[in-house]
């Protein structure tokens, strides 16, 4: 442990101590904070009659202050609660930055992690009479109903490098499917356009969960798909709500599906945290106390795995996502075409049992009238925000859904080199439009009269025979 001697001076502790005090910690005598200006003047001899002191006891007489640009915004459990400041990062800090993403339904306890995690950065102490948040819960149900995926940055502070956290809408299963497939919509765009590098998938989820829903399999399978294959070991398994009972979920992953995906996880492949005391302060309730340095130690062990996690491009993910949005594509547009072919067919049966049940009626009955169903395209519109974007050319529909507008359109994934990958003359973009509805096929009910129909079965009874003959010949 380090030692110093009564005759240094406060500035010649800052100085030894620089990789554990930050520069919002001053020292107080008797309750009194001294300027950093006159650290100097200030021994250790002054302070403590003692000969020698120990960085133990330093504690007495070092305390945080709020740092500057944090704004005070109520009092809560005998704490003062700071609003963390809205901080931009410069080009280099960008560069420096350990990126990470919390994924994770509603609940979870997301918004705890990450406003605990700031306290843990800034090195408050449980003794200290404050706390950083920078998720303000009064605002956290308007976040949710928006769906929006968040970014929020912590500055460099001590010893610890500058953070990127990227907190994704929490999933809640009882709005049904549609909805948390559009968080997914949210993560893929995020990923698309703003995120070029990352250090952690952090997926979150209490640590008692016995089992995983259907849905929830769904939703995580779903998430997994977005990410490529150089990214799955820095995956984290977040577990909350953590107590002395055990981790029940910990077995449930490892018996589910996603075993085969814990395997590439570098180890340790999960953390559990209990984050319950952050926010509470009574200092002779030991429990609290001690779920206090709990947490603490939870982020030290969480730090440590960031920092031995190599930061991965996102191009490979990128480039899965784009190929993904390429065969949707593909594929929707061969549903349509499969779809109405399958009616054709469907309609082509229908009048053969008809015309068999027909042949032998009546002359009288030769124009004996029939419902058939007729397929035909409907125009669908899309919701707001919503395109298809479609080939004047080709007269193709290339992509649906497509989120980028018509002045954007250029930047769309389906454009290599400003040249389409999907219609089949691979036109140029300035030949597509954003339109804001898309086609279906439906059928309708029409009469038809036996005697024409006959014609057309006849004639296209000679149509097959002809084209025998060419396949014959050919």
């Amino acid at each position: 442990m380090k030692k110093f001697n009564t005759n240094e001076n406060l500035l010649i502790v800052r100085i030894e101590l620089k990789d554990k005090i930050s520069d919002s910690i001053v020292f107080t005598v008797n309750g009194y904070e001294i300027n950093k200006k006159d650290e100097e003047q200030f021994t250790l001899g002054l302070i403590e009659e003692n000969g020698i002191i120990k960085l133990k006891q330093l504690k007495s007489i070092i305390k945080n202050i709020p740092i500057p640009g944090s704004i005070l915004i109520k009092n809560q459990n005998g704490l003062k609660i700071y609003k963390y400041p809205k901080i931009t990062f410069n080009n280099e800090e960008e560069t420096k930055a350990i990126t990470f993403m919390l994924i994770g339904e509603k609940g979870v306890g997301k918004t705890t992690l990450i406003n605990s995690f700031i306290n843990f950065i800034l090195g408050i102490q449980f003794d200290d009479d404050f706390r950083y948040k920078i998720i303000i819960e009064s605002n956290k149900q308007n976040i949710n109903l928006n769906q929006e995926i968040n970014i929020y940055n912590i500055a460099s502070h001590g010893n610890y490098p500058p953070f990127k956290i990227i907190d994704t809408p929490g999933f809640d299963f009882t709005k049904g499917i549609k909805i948390n497939l559009n968080i997914n919509e949210l993560i893929k765009e995020k990923l698309d356009n703003e995120i070029d590098k990352i250090n952690a998938i952090c997926f979150v989820e209490k640590s008692n969960i016995s089992n995983l829903t259907i849905y929830q399999k769904y939703i995580f399978d779903n998430i997994i798909g977005l990410f490529g294959n150089d990214i799955f070991e820095n995956f984290i398994f977040i577990m909350t709500y953590f107590d002395k009972s055990g981790i029940p979920l910990k077995d449930v992953l490892l018996e589910s599906n996603f075993n085969s995906i814990i395997k590439l996880v570098k180890e340790p492949w999960y953390l559990k945290f209990n984050n319950s005391a952050f926010f509470e302060y009574d200092e002779n309730n030991e429990l609290i106390k001690f779920l206090w340095k709990l947490g603490m130690k939870s982020f030290e062990e969480f730090y440590k795995k960031l920092l031995s996690l190599t930061s991965k491009s996102t191009t490979l993910t990128k480039e899965l996502l784009s190929n993904k949005n390429l065969l949707i594509s593909s594929v929707q547009q061969l549903k349509l075409e499969i779809n109405l072919g399958l009616k054709k067919i469907n309609n082509i049966k229908q009048l053969l049992i008809k015309i068999e049940k027909e042949k032998d009626i009546n002359e009288l009955n030769k124009n004996y009238i029939i419902d058939i169903d007729i397929p035909y395209i409907t125009k669908i519109d899309l919701k707001k925000g919503e395109y298809q974007i479609t080939c004047l050319r080709c007269n193709h529909a290339c992509l649906y859904p497509c989120y980028y507008t018509e002045e954007n359109k250029r930047n769309c994934p389906i454009f290599k080199k400003d040249y389409c990958t999907v219609c089949p003359y691979r036109c140029h973009f300035s030949l597509h439009n954003n339109v804001l509805f898309r086609l279906e096929v439906k059928t309708k009910k029409e009469k038809k009269i036996i005697e024409d129909i006959k014609k057309k079965y006849d004639e296209s009874k000679e149509n097959i025979i002809r084209y025998q003959k060419k396949k014959n010949y050919h």
